[in-house]
């Protein structure tokens, strides 16, 4: 089944009929940062913040003891990016998950209200660099190890199997494609493929909070992090130092653990110190059903570079958030209060052992991914051909909205939802035409949820109604806002 990518609004042109074009970009979206008081009292935390503050116009929430204290201030600014910083000891599982949960409890539906991520690094210098990078990355060089992502979608890289011991292929600048016999033992030049400006990474196979082990199926070597460095160590033990600066982000799809940040020295956190990765994504926990993980790319690579990395992520994650309340809406409001495998299997007991690989494999992904970087930057595949276009406009003098796509070329609708900001909050939210298509309608997106195949000039129009919400504007002007209690 061939995917693709729902643009994100950011990318769409949003028409008043019968009035003056405008574009989405144009209105500079809400952004708040969230942090604890106590790192705020670090003069090198602080000026991270200070940073994301100048460059978004945000504003700021400190809380005192616990993130989730921030969750009404939040609500009240209902933001389109949230950041939440905070030094790498303090980023692990349980600051993931209550990030995740309270994120979804801004108002009473259950999808996630704000596009967020985690800011953190090695040092605090590595999350400044972060902070301040602006231009939007392009896309166009990538590293691949995996046979699951191919190169096709991209202008040229490098593809390693995890499967199969010496099988890699090499895509030149001109789109020439060579297949390579290459070493069993791949570590040296994987190293290399990392140094020579590729722009994303993608990995699989086998992985942990130290490093990711380059054969699944067959004995090789492995890419570690420590003290803040990454190194290949070959199969026989040889180290192999490396350095690579150039802004890239890094997407671990089908690899364990290695979002997870269970103290400063850590792989996530050597990527972003010696690698140059700026955003990133990835499980913070042992991954066996893949939705979380498999999905991001899909939306990020496969769908017509229109959605950023970070659109990808929170796309993927409303998708999976509509499939759990379709399949199961009994586990909608399930919390697990650890993550090892006994939770899980006790679920797919309750609710059927059929539904293991189903609604409770998207449990287990829903809270355990984590998201790192700068929400708003943008990283997108650089595309030339667009398999269809897509666009939200407003009618004139009312509050009426039109959803229309129009598809380019034949073939077969996603295994995800196609995915639309709107140009601004809504709410009395009604379908007016389109009901055959079953959109999900919310306060700040559309999901389109398509099955079955359609033909090259074949269109969907939707059509509802909702009345504008006037954002809380932020402003790196406001004094911080500081709430909860003070931790003893």
């Amino acid at each position: 089944m061939r995917l693709f990518l729902v643009p994100a609004l950011s990318a769409l042109c949003v028409q008043l009929l019968g009035g003056t074009a405008a574009s989405a970009a144009e209105v500079k979206p809400s952004y708040v940062v969230v942090a604890s008081e106590q790192t705020y009292a670090n003069p090198e935390w602080r000026t991270v913040m200070d940073t994301l503050r100048r460059k978004h116009d945000a504003s700021l929430i400190l809380y005192r003891g616990d993130v989730t204290e921030a969750r009404e201030a939040l609500s009240e600014f209902m933001p389109r990016y949230t950041c939440f910083v905070t030094p790498a000891d303090r980023a692990g599982r349980d600051f993931l998950v209550a990030v995740q949960r309270m994120t979804r409890k801004l108002d009473a539906d259950p999808y996630t209200d704000t596009q967020w991520a985690i800011l953190t690094g090695y040092t605090p210098e590595d999350a400044l660099r972060i902070a301040e990078y602006s231009e939007p990355l392009r896309v166009k060089k990538i590293f691949s190890g995996t046979v699951s992502i191919g190169l096709d979608h991209f202008k040229e890289g490098y593809q390693f199997s995890e499967a199969k011991a010496g099988d890699c292929k090499r895509k030149l600048a001109d789109g020439t494609m060579v297949e390579q016999l290459c070493p069993v033992d791949s570590t040296e030049l994987i190293t290399a493929a990392f140094q020579d400006g590729v722009d994303a990474i993608y990995t699989s196979g086998h992985g942990t909070e130290q490093g990711w082990q380059i054969g699944y199926s067959y004995p090789d070597g492995a890419i570690r992090g420590a003290a803040g460095e990454v190194y290949g160590l070959d199969s026989k033990g040889r180290r192999i130092d490396f350095k690579t600066a150039n802004p890239k982000i890094y997407l671990p799809a089908g690899n364990c653990l290695i979002g997870h940040i269970p103290q400063r020295d850590c792989y996530a956190t050597a990527m972003m110190h010696s690698a140059g990765v700026n955003q990133m994504f990835g499980y913070t926990v042992v991954t066996f059903y893949g939705y979380m993980g498999w999905g991001i790319c899909s939306y990020f690579e496969q769908m017509g570079g229109e959605h950023t990395l970070s659109d990808s992520f929170y796309a993927n994650q409303q998708a999976l958030l509509y499939e759990i309340g379709k399949k199961s809406p009994a586990l909608q409001t399930v919390e697990f209060k650890q993550y090892d495998y006994d939770p899980i299997r006790k679920l797919a007991e309750q609710y059927a052992p059929q539904q293991m690989d189903d609604a409770t494999g998207m449990l287990w992904d829903r809270d355990a991914v984590a998201f790192y970087g700068d929400p708003a930057w943008e990283a997108v595949v650089d595309m030339d051909a667009k398999e269809w276009v897509g666009s939200i406009t407003r009618i004139a003098d009312s509050n009426r909205y039109e959803l229309n796509i129009t598809f380019n070329l034949s073939g077969k609708f996603p295994d995800r939802p196609l995915f639309f900001f709107l140009p601004q909050r809504l709410e009395n939210i009604e379908l007016i035409d389109g009901e055959k298509y079953a959109p999900v309608l919310t306060d700040n997106f559309v999901m389109v949820p398509l099955s079955g195949s359609f033909k090259s000039g074949e269109s969907v129009q939707i059509i509802f109604s909702g009345t504008p919400v006037a954002d809380k504007a932020t402003s790196q002007r406001d004094a911080p806002n500081v709430v909860g209690t003070a931790m003893e």
